[in-house]
């Protein structure tokens, strides 16, 4: 039901900026925190009916088009951390990353704790390939301020064996070594249920002799068995960083989480002014990312 609510008041306030063209409005452009359409990478493919599925975002940057009406400049979608590459035939929707933000604190909040690594673990090449250069950005940036920390990396894999199964290949590769009496962050772009998650850190602690885990994720939807995952004991993820593009205050079942310290949440209310300003002076946002 929630996620009907937020898809309806998506496409409500397109249609309620028309009317601002008569309030003198020439620019207009959707900033979308969490950004659920971006689930695919490919033009079209086939449903489990044979149907052909074309890319959502297509459709939603004309539509904004055709909602704002000719008076409005319609500058397409900004989004946080897209799930996947988006063809859009254009430079029409465009991302931030707030992944170093959430792994730059994740950092700073552990660097003084007794441990060999910093390892960073990606569960998927997809994952890698979304955030690795936010995290070598931010390590960067963590080292210039004087802080020190000696960064090491590895790959997981995962295999998919149907649209609604995923089998996980625990032959994780990279500075493997590295893992025995390491933190380990692992980075991902969403975290729903939290199955992969639990399964991938549970495997790096029994197998590898990972110290502790920290998990690094921008999108926090946590539905399904997610609460009580995190609030088992025996949970191997020591804490969950996360951002607020999906807001907690509407999630009571969370909150405790919250209040514990194992989910803590990092506002991205300055990415969002950042954003906003470089907008309105007609700047690229390429200095936000």
């Amino acid at each position: 039901q929630k996620t009907m609510e937020s898809q309806q008041k998506f496409f409500a306030s397109d249609f309620l900026s028309r009317f601002k063209a008569g309030g003198g409005v020439k620019f207009y452009t959707k900033l979308s925190r969490y950004f659920p359409w971006s689930r695919t990478d490919k033009r079209e493919k086939r449903d489990k009916d044979g149907l052909i599925e074309f890319p959502l975002p297509v459709f939603l940057v004309e539509l904004i088009k055709t909602a704002t009406g000719p008076a409005i400049n319609a500058g397409g979608i900004i989004a946080f951390d897209l799930h996947a590459d988006i063809d859009t035939f254009g430079n029409t929707v465009q991302e931030v990353s707030v992944t170093g933000l959430l792994l730059r604190r994740a950092i700073l909040d552990t660097q003084n704790e007794d441990t060999r690594f910093h390892v960073m673990s990606y569960t998927d090449a997809g994952a890698a390939k979304r955030s690795r250069e936010a995290a070598a950005k931010a390590i960067t940036a963590i080292k210039a301020a004087g802080f020190p920390i000696c960064p090491k990396q590895i790959d997981g894999s995962k295999s998919r064996l149907s649209d609604r199964k995923q089998k996980m290949l625990r032959r994780p590769s990279g500075d493997v070594r590295a893992v025995r009496g390491s933190t380990v962050y692992q980075i991902d772009d969403e975290a729903s249920t939290l199955g992969t998650l639990e399964t991938n850190s549970r495997f790096l602690i029994e197998h590898y002799g990972a110290k502790k885990i920290v998990a690094v994720i921008t999108h926090g939807v946590l539905c399904g068995k997610a609460a009580q995952i995190l609030s088992d004991p025996s949970c191997p993820v020591d804490k969950l960083y996360v951002s607020d593009t999906v807001p907690f205050h509407n999630r009571p079942e969370l909150q405790p989480l919250v209040d514990s310290g194992k989910i803590v949440v990092v506002s991205i209310v300055e990415e969002l002014a950042k954003i906003i300003y470089y907008l309105h002076w007609g700047k690229e946002i390429h200095r936000v990312r």
